[in-house]
């Protein structure tokens, strides 16, 4: 499932790596999960959720970059 907020970037086409990327791990018990950030463009990041759904992952995108977020591993997969 993915989830988009309102402050996600407007332009789809914008290169700029100004989308944080947000993906859930869940566990199978009552434990939290891992959660994992990560900055991408809007393309990259919508592409990402798309293909994490079909294995049962929760990812959110919004515009939340902060400093030092590392960038969606395999972004040319994403593209």
């Amino acid at each position: 499932m993915a989830r988009y907020t309102n402050s996600a970037i407007d332009d789809p086409a914008d290169e700029i790596l100004s989308c944080r990327v947000t993906v859930h791990f869940p566990r199978p018990d009552s434990r939290p999960g891992m959660v994992l950030e990560y900055r991408a463009t809007w393309q990259e990041g919508t592409e990402f959720a798309a293909a994490a759904q079909h294995f049962g992952l929760l990812v959110t995108i919004d515009g939340q970059v902060r400093p030092g977020l590392r960038q969606l591993p395999c972004r040319c997969l994403w593209r």
